[in-house]
């Protein structure tokens, strides 16, 4: 399934503020959503936007889904009441209730939820009830997922004992409608030496990307480890060419010389049984290209192209 996931809201367009923020938690949630998903092999988009006002806000991630031609959109959110509330109010996931596989998908989301603790509020009319525009102009199915009221006190209670990571995976797991299999997860750690910006560190579980799109910043160096694999890299680099890496770990590339990594081969020598590495870049005038797996080049040479980004995930076989 290609599913977008977007955190609401935005240091400029902000959110529900009570007893807990929305936009702090909000973005919690939606990470764990995001890395639910992928643990079951979804592609998974993260149209959550950078600051911005509130209309380039929700354009942004309602364009970027429809572009994608995602199979579905849910946006993350809390509910807020006017005044500070003592007691239960609930979950809520707001739609188009004339679409009947929406409601079903958001059923399942909302009695997870209800698992875990949260009051059913039911599903919303956010067509004609409140005509929300991430459900009116989403080509998709479409739902703005409501987790508790910031304001109100046994909701937050039930929140923070639950904790976010449950509740992203009981949305998830509402969304593709079995139970994700979380015994396995492979860290991945991804070091990159970037033009302008130097060196950036990141991590995920079983998907991580690195590298920055759309600003034509070069990645120059690059080094990464996977919990549980043993692997290598090599890499093509601008008026160099090959440099064959042999450690995971070790940067491969340059640092310092303004010179670019056109080109990236992952080998993976040992990985447990039942799993695989892939991998893509983002290449300059080009994009994303497609998956790579271990021994295939991603990126080109000879085409003086630098990459931007790399991206790396494990799945299941």
């Amino acid at each position: 399934m290609k599913i977008a996931i977007r955190g609401g809201h935005n240091a400029q367009a902000t959110g529900a503020n009570g007893i807990i923020n929305e936009l702090i938690e909000d973005r919690k949630v939606k990470d764990a959503v995001i890395k639910y998903l992928r643990l079951d092999n979804n592609e998974v988009l993260d149209v959550t936007p950078g600051n911005s006002d509130v209309n380039a806000d929700l354009n942004y991630g309602v364009n970027t889904a429809n572009n994608a031609k995602v199979d579905l959109f849910a946006s993350i959110h809390f509910n807020s009441v006017t005044k500070p509330f003592t007691g239960v109010i609930g979950s809520e996931i707001w739609l188009s209730p004339t679409i009947a596989q929406t409601v079903v998908i958001a059923n399942r989301i909302l009695n997870n939820l209800n698992k875990l603790g949260f009051k059913n509020r039911g599903t919303k009319n956010g067509w004609n009830g409140q005509y929300l525009f991430e459900i009116r102009r989403t080509n998709m199915h479409a739902m703005i997922i409501e987790v508790c009221f910031v304001q109100a006190t046994e909701d937050v209670k039930t929140y923070k004992s639950v904790g976010y990571d449950a509740i992203g995976k009981a949305i998830a797991e509402g969304i593709v409608n079995h139970k994700i299999d979380s015994s396995k997860q492979f860290t991945i750690n991804m070091f990159a030496h970037v033009q302008t910006i130097g060196n950036v560190i990141l991590s995920g579980i079983n998907d991580c990307t690195i590298g920055i799109v759309g600003q034509s910043k070069r990645i120059e160096a690059i080094a990464i480890t996977i919990d549980n694999v043993d692997l290598k890299y090599n890499v093509y680099i601008q008026d160099i060419g090959d440099i064959i890496g042999n450690i995971a770990g070790e940067f491969e590339g340059t640092m310092g010389q303004s010179k670019r990594m056109e080109a990236i081969t992952m080998i993976v020598k040992s990985i447990p049984n039942g799993y695989k590495i892939q991998y893509q870049v983002y290449v300059q005038t080009i994009g994303w290209q497609g998956w790579k797996e271990s021994g295939q080049l991603a990126g080109t040479q000879g085409k003086s192209l630098q990459i931007e980004a790399l991206r790396i995930r494990v799945t299941k076989l």
